[in-house]
């Protein structure tokens, strides 16, 4: 299969980023990074962070943007997105308590949509990225589909969690296959075998659950352009956890 780049999700190392921005970055790109998916800026100006990423020589290639900024600034979204050069931007979270039926969560997908044809006219493809509860059915039917069945895929793409969506209980390759062509982002995550009444256990690549042969394989066929580890807990230092997950994709993908 042809070869596809990865990034680091910078919420991997989030805390790290708070206490010192110029020396994680540092870090990041030697543990085997040249590319970063953004989480904010931990407190930095859009221009701070933006020279703190060229000074350690790490590219940005997309940017996660909150879904309320994106309803009460979406022009500044955008902005700062164009400000990084990225060509995606992704929303990374919908409150599941705010949208407890499916329409709630159709409804958002026609505003993402809405968002996501300004930011095309930008030159910025947005995404929507998924946790566990998207898959979970509601009447017979998921709010993933809810969302991208009734977004038109023109204006709304998808950054695919594989480890969510696994640990959520969806056959993840035959949702890449589904969505075939509208999946450009991956999210590489590992989470352990899901036990009910237990926190999720999220984990290096290669130590959990999540089977990533036949979705890497598959990746290929469908058009994906990124793959971008993301770990939100770890149990060592969270930079050591991005080193082997590094390691990992070179030896499995890159």
């Amino acid at each position: 299969m042809a070869k596809i780049p990865f990034a680091l999700q910078l919420y991997s190392v989030r805390d790290a980023l708070e206490e010192d921005i110029e020396g994680t970055l540092e870090r990041v790109k030697k543990a085997g990074y040249d590319h970063v998916e953004l989480s904010g800026t931990a407190g930095k100006s859009v221009e701070e962070f933006r020279a703190a990423l060229a000074t350690a020589e790490l590219s940005a290639i997309s940017c996660h943007v909150d879904f309320e900024r994106c309803q009460s600034d979406l022009a500044g979204a955008i902005a700062d997105c164009q400000a990084f050069g990225v060509a995606w931007a992704v929303i990374p979270w919908l409150d599941p308590e705010a949208n407890p039926q499916l329409a709630d969560w159709s409804a958002r997908g026609v505003e993402m949509a809405a968002m996501g044809e300004a930011f095309k006219a930008a030159g910025i493809t947005l995404c929507f990225h998924n946790h566990f509860i998207e898959f979970e059915p509601i009447d017979g039917k998921t709010p993933f589909d809810a969302v991208f069945e009734a977004a038109d895929p023109a204006n709304l793409s998808i950054e695919l969690d594989v480890g969510w969506s696994h640990y959520g209980g969806a056959d993840t390759l035959a949702v890449m296959q589904r969505y075939d062509g509208r999946i450009p982002l991956l999210h590489i995550k590992d989470i352990k075998q899901r036990y009910d009444g237990e926190e999720p256990h999220i984990t290096e690549l290669g130590n959990g659950a999540t089977k990533f042969g036949p979705l890497l394989k598959a990746a290929g066929e469908i058009g994906v352009s990124w793959l971008i580890v993301e770990q939100d807990e770890s149990a060592r230092d969270p930079l050591e956890s991005a080193r082997m997950n590094a390691a990992y994709m070179r030896v499995h993908v890159f």
